[in-house]
């Protein structure tokens, strides 16, 4: 979508942060590591299941539950997501 266009990506972000429709959190995964998580807020899961775009068993959820196993599970796989030192 944003074909390595970081800037307008960004700037998309910055909107729907705006909107209360995403919540930017980064969380530390070990030592320097950090990961960028990007989640619906209850506005943005509400937005999403009120457009029809999704179907109708598309499960959709809002926040993080559990933020440190996510820590835990992302270090354990780090080759597999984009973690900034």
């Amino acid at each position: 979508m944003y074909a390595g266009d970081h800037r307008r990506m960004e700037r998309d972000l910055r909107r729907l942060k705006r909107q209360a429709l995403v919540s930017d959190r980064t969380l530390e995964i070990s030592g320097k590591k950090t990961l960028r998580t990007l989640t619906l807020t209850r506005t943005g899961k509400r937005l999403m299941k009120t457009t029809g775009r999704l179907p109708e068993e598309q499960a959709i959820y809002h926040g993080l539950v559990k933020p440190r196993a996510l820590c835990t599970g992302v270090a354990s796989r780090c080759a597999s997501f984009s973690i900034s030192s």
